[in-house]
C-alpha cells in the first residue's frame, strides 16, 4: 500500500467526526447540503444567463428605437423624443408598427370605418384551423386599400430592422377582419358583418361571440390611437370610429 495513501487513511480515521453521535445521519445531512448547494449554483447560473439575455435584448431594442428616432442620445444618455412619447401611449403587441403608421401619416385622411378596418389588420389573427384572408380579399374602398398597403410596407421595413438586430419580429398584418369591421361600422347590421367575415369564402364566418371579441380589441386600439394621434383630424376620426363600432351587440357586451 502506498505509504502516503495509508497515512491519509489513518489521519481520516482519527478525525473527530468519526466519534460523533449519529454519525451516519449527520453524513447524510452533509450530502444533502452539498446537493442543495450544487442545485442552487445551477439556478444562479441560469438566472445570470437569463439576466444577461434580457440585458442584451434591451440593448438591441434601444439601438433600434434610436435608429428610428424614438430615442435620441444626449451627452451619451438616451432621451425619449416626441415620437417616443407617442410610442409610449400605445399598448399593443404591434405598438411599434402602430406608432410608425401614426407618425408617417399612413392612417390620415381615412373615414371612420376605414380607420377601424386598417386598425383591425394590425391585431387580428385568424383561427388556427382557418385559412387566412387570401390576396385580393374584398377591400371596400380605394383609400382603405392604400392604407393597408402602406401599413404592410411599414411592417416589412420594420421586420427587416428587427431581423438585423435579432429582435422578436412584430406580427404580420392580417386583413381577415377588415371587411367585417368595416361593414359593422357602416351598417350596424350583424348579419352583414358576419357574412363579410368569411373573407376566404369557406362558408364558415366568425361566430357572433368571436366577432364581438375582435370588435372589443379594435375599440381598445382605436382608443389608444385617439389618445396618441399627432393630429386633431385623426383623433376626431378615431373617436367617430369608436362610436360607430360601440353599438348594438358590441355595446351590450361592453356592459
Amino acid at each position: 500500500v502506498d505509504p502516503e495513501l495509508a497515512g491519509l487513511r489513518a489521519q481520516l480515521s482519527r478525525h473527530s467526526a468519526h466519534h460523533l453521535p449519529e454519525r451516519e445521519a449527520k453524513a447524510r445531512l452533509a450530502e444533502r447540503y452539498l446537493r442543495i448547494e450544487r442545485d442552487n449554483e445551477q439556478i444562479r447560473q441560469k438566472i445570470a444567463a437569463a439576466t444577461n439575455s434580457l440585458a442584451r435584448t434591451f440593448d438591441r431594442i434601444v439601438v433600434l428605437l434610436t435608429e428610428r428616432g424614438f430615442i435620441a442620445s444626449k451627452n451619451g444618455d438616451p432621451q425619449v423624443t416626441d415620437d417616443g412619447r407617442l410610442l409610449a401611449r400605445i399598448y399593443s403587441e404591434s405598438d411599434l408598427l402602430v406608432a410608425e403608421c401614426l407618425r408617417s401619416g399612413t392612417w390620415e385622411g381615412l373615414e371612420a370605418a376605414e380607420l377601424a378596418a386598417v386598425v383591425s389588420s394590425v391585431l387580428y389573427e385568424s383561427r388556427g384551423d382557418a385559412p387566412g384572408a387570401p390576396d385580393g380579399t374584398d377591400v371596400p374602398t380605394g383609400k382603405l386599400r392604400r392604407a393597408l398597403h402602406q401599413t404592410r410596407r411599414l411592417w416589412t421595413e420594420l421586420r427587416a430592422d428587427e431581423q438585423r438586430h435579432r429582435i422578436t419580429q412584430s406580427r404580420e398584418p392580417e386583413d381577415g377582419f377588415v371587411a367585417a369591421v368595416y361593414r359593422w361600422a357602416t351598417t350596424g347590421d350583424l348579419t352583414t358583418a358576419l357574412a363579410a367575415s368569411d373573407a376566404s369564402g369557406t362558408g364558415t364566418p366568425l361566430s357572433a361571440g368571436d366577432f364581438v371579441r375582435w370588435c372589443r380589441q379594435v375599440l381598445d386600439l382605436l382608443d389608444q390611437v385617439r389618445n396618441a394621434a399627432p393630429t386633431p383630424a385623426l383623433r376626431a376620426t378615431a373617436k367617430r370610429a369608436i362610436n360607430d363600432i360601440r353599438r348594438g351587440v358590441v355595446a351590450v357586451d361592453a356592459g
